[in-house]
């Protein structure tokens, strides 16, 4: 009864007068419930007990017997769309939840618990659920007749002690389109920040999702700082709730089938001003049409929407300049107005231009054969909405080294982008001036400096995403991007789908790429890719995830930012649902280098130290190409010789014969994963290295020691035989090894895998000389298709894990510098002895084996 009262207190305060009613309007009336599959378009929600409520402007569904992606639990919004016209629109959302303390910590639902019910304004649905010692019941009421939905969250700690710090508040995925903070726009901005220091007024408290086709707007009092990227956003604050003690968040849910944030400002507003006019372009009048709202930063605040040239907007009091937009035109000038409650303003757009166009031809400057490559431009004016206009753009998927670039006039400097700074350097044209409806023609050569498949490497972004769930890449340009980032093997690894493998490996082919399929596999405790698969995993347990992933057929399993939201860190911090599973083959470094790679790297140094193996890996997991250029940032280059196939490659990467690199290329003898023994006293390795923005350092490490150094003068190429004392590397506890660390002048950095040292045997330094076999891998892309492989790999090799455990001190790498450091684990808030964290690994791996042969 008290959830109810608050309830219906929090339904009192938010309804009043809505600006909001007029925008959507439908012959049906009144409001209901719906159990059983979703009917909104495309959406996931198809279990029998999944529950939707439903009026004339929205519909939501909670996946009670549909489990929402990234592991978030079941009893969230998994499906939201608005209704315009008695007609439900396109699926908008992937989840809608609340965080009891930041990402990947909700709440569990009790499903017995879910209540729902209707009265005379509105239907509702009432759940309870449980994180450590919080209580956590939310109340979702739908009104008859509003185009939001109103949602509440009592916070109640159950236990005997504070619970600091902790980052509450509701979080939205978007299945389309693109978020919108106002003030600071669309981005990335991860670390739940404070909002003035992103500029985001202090009054604003809203952010919406949004495409051409609807505005998703959350109004979140509670909220004081932000955490959000392109495709999804989460208001949030820091909260210490004590024992006893009760917190309450309240957000409004508002769906529009229109793009008009300005919308949903004035509905968090309350109170309000009007501001109208027509938009023209030299006398014509143009329509549909954006108008947008700058604040005084010069950052957008938000935008209305217009079918006609006539416009009317309503925006919060206060002073702002106000631009026009619209598709196929370069923005009007700026017009300052002031905004004072129930007064119009009159602001009229007279001087839109019509856009101009680029055509580029890309080509190989010695070959002349086409190259795909993102177009940067910089300078004009960037559009403030997506759709509008790209800040990238990238060539045609049906013509290979053609793009075509619309942009507003005005003058700019553009950036031709193919394989930068790997294998080539990017050409840029300057001062290209673009002038209204004219087209512009050019030829852009770019020069290859280094090409991998000549040492017998060839290169693959190993995390990548597509367009389902949080991606906003179709299937092909995905293609474009791989290609345009001068890769060799096309990739994705979706969240828990599969759906779009078949038309990536099409377009693949368009390229004479060969395509790697693989998934990202997404409970909350940790993210996997295995590959080559092309089904589903299930993903329960650890053991189920690993051990489907390899029935599945997979010859290679990746652990995916083991301690950014990964397998390690729940693993460490006893967050695992079931015990820790040690069968998996590599571990990845993950886009931008950060301190969460040196925790990776400082762990994987002493596995290796004690002759664990799990390998480097890496990928760029890039979602969105048009948020940047970051497809193939890093790679993974492997040694295949003269066999470039999947299986290869696969196998490649299981037996560590590869390096990872942000930019320098390190082609190295013996190979990276070989068995060497020392050769008169000494450790020989043979190096050619390139990096086309010039060379600045090399270091050696041993045993997670750095042993040698050198500096270079910025040259592109450089060939030497390193020579390092093999007393000094076998002097070291445990299994002695070596890894070689290039840097370039930009700060970028390639790692190689290590090479292994053993007095014992025999080098083993090519994979020619290890035992092979041929093996046949049937790939099943659509239930029509099969395509066949045979290849010739290295024999798989069995794990194992010594008992010897070191408590050597290891290095931390980071991009620029090596430093002592010990092991830091647990998202940071924990330090572990190493010797203590690979007893772990060990007694772990121990632990699995009695319980599976006990089963």
């Amino acid at each position: 009864m008290r959830m109810w009262a608050l309830l219906l207190l929090v339904l009192a305060a938010l309804s009043a007068v809505s600006p909001l009613t007029a925008a959507a309007s439908s012959p049906e009336t009144g409001a209901k419930i719906i159990v059983g599959p979703t009917p909104i378009p495309e959406g996931e929600a198809n279990g029998e007990h999944d529950i939707t409520l439903m009026n004339q402007y929205l519909a939501v569904t909670f996946g009670i017997s549909t489990s929402p992606p990234w592991g978030v639990p079941r009893g969230f919004i998994v499906d939201a769309a608005p209704v315009e016209n008695g007609e439900i629109l396109q699926d908008t959302l992937a989840q809608f939840s609340f965080l009891a303390n930041g990402w990947g910590r909700w709440p569990k639902i009790d499903l017995e618990s879910i209540e729902y019910g209707s009265n005379e304004t509105g239907v509702w649905l009432r759940e309870v659920g449980y994180w450590e010692t919080l209580k956590v019941e939310i109340t979702f009421y739908l009104p008859s007749d509003k185009p939001y939905l109103v949602i509440t969250a009592e916070v109640t700690n159950t236990g005997d002690k504070a619970l600091e710090n902790l980052v509450q508040g509701f979080a939205m995925s978007l299945e389309r389109g693109w978020t919108f903070s106002p003030g600071f726009g669309t981005g990335k901005h991860y670390k739940p920040t404070p909002l003035a220091e992103l500029g985001i007024p202090e009054d604003a408290k809203w952010v919406v999702g949004y495409h051409k086709d609807y505005t998703i707007g959350l109004i979140a009092p509670y909220y004081t700082h932000l955490s959000t990227s392109t495709s999804w956003v989460d208001p949030l604050t820091i909260a210490t709730i004590q024992p006893g003690e009760t917190r309450v968040y309240t957000a409004k849910l508002v769906f529009l089938p229109e793009p008009n944030s300005c919308a949903v400002a004035a509905e968090a507003a309350g109170e309000t001003g009007t501001v109208a006019g027509t938009v023209a372009a030299g006398g014509e009048p143009v329509a549909p049409a954006y108008i947008v709202a700058f604040l005084s930063t010069g950052k957008p605040f938000c935008w209305g929407y217009s079918e006609k040239p006539e416009y009317t907007i309503a925006l919060p009091s206060g002073s702002y300049a106000l631009q026009a937009w619209a598709e196929g035109y370069g923005p009007s000038s700026k017009h300052s107005v002031t905004v004072e409650v129930g007064a119009e303003a009159r602001v009229d757009f007279t001087d839109l231009k019509p856009s101009g166009k680029l055509i580029l031809h890309i080509r190989d400057a010695d070959t002349g054969r086409p190259l795909d490559a993102a177009v940067l431009p910089e300078g004009g004016e960037k559009p403030p909405l997506m759709f509008l206009g790209s800040r990238i753009f990238y060539t045609l998927p049906e013509k290979q080294g053609e793009a075509i670039v619309e942009l507003a006039p005005g003058v700019y400097n553009i950036t031709v982008n193919h394989a930068g700074g790997f294998l080539a350097k990017p050409v840029v044209l300057t001062n290209v001036e673009v002038k209204p409806g004219e087209t512009i023609e050019k030829t852009v050569e770019v020069k290859i400096l280094v090409d991998p498949n000549q040492y017998g490497y060839y290169c693959a972004d190993l995390h990548h995403h597509s367009d389902i769930a949080d991606g906003r890449t179709p299937p092909p340009y995905l293609v474009v991007a791989q290609s345009a980032a001068g890769l060799d093997f096309a990739f994705v690894s979706d969240h828990d789908s599969v759906a779009n493998q078949a038309e990536i490996a099409k377009w693949a082919e368009t390229r004479g790429m060969p395509f790697i399929p693989s998934i990202e596999v997404s409970p909350g405790w940790g993210h996997f890719n295995p590959y080559p698969v092309t089904r589903t995993i299930n993903k329960d347990t650890p053991e189920s995830l690993i051990e489907d992933a390899w029935e599945a057929g997979a010859l290679v399993i990746r652990v995916n930012h083991p301690f950014r939201g990964g397998y390690w860190e729940s693993w460490l911090d006893d967050k695992l649902p079931g015990i820790y599973n040690p069968f998996y083959t590599n571990v990845e470094i993950n886009g931008r280098w950060d301190k969460t790679d040196n925790q990776t790297v400082t762990l994987l140094w002493k596995m290796w130290s004690n002759n664990i193996r799990y390998y480097l890996t890496a990928g760029s997991d890039t979602h969105d190409i048009w948020s940047g250029f970051t497809t193939g940032s890093p790679r993974v280059c492997a040694y295949l010789g003269r066999t470039a196939t999947v299986e290869a490659f696969a196998m490649a990467e299981r037996h560590g014969h590869t390096f990872i690199t942000y930019g320098p290329m390190v082609f190295m003898y013996p190979l990276p994963g070989s068995t060497i023994a020392p050769e008169d006293g000494k450790i020989v390795l043979e190096l050619d290295l390139w990096a086309v923005n010039g060379l600045k350092k090399l270091v050696v490490v041993a045993n997670g020691k750095p042993v040698k150094q050198i500096q270079f003068n910025g040259e592109q190429h450089r060939e030497l035989a390193l020579e390092l004392p093999a007393e000094e590397v076998l002097a070291t506890p445990g299994q002695p090894w070596v890894q070689v660390i290039v840097y370039d002048t930009a700060g970028k950095l390639a790692m190689t895998n290590p090479v292994w040292i053993d007095t014992t045997v025999k080098s083993l330094a090519m994979p020619e000389t290890v035992e092979t076999t041929t093996v046949t891998v049937t790939t099943t892309l659509v239930k029509t298709d099969t395509v066949t492989h045979t290849a010739t790999v290295t024999q798989p090799v069995t794990k194992t894990a010594t008992t010897t455990v070191t408590t050597t001190e290891t290095s931390t790498i980071t991009s620029e510098k090596i430093v002592e450091k010990k092991v830091t684990v647990g998202g940071g808030a924990a330090t572990a002895a190493p010797a203590l964290i690979l007893g772990v690994v060990i007694g772990a791996a121990i632990a699995y084996l009695m319980v599976r042969r006990a089963s």
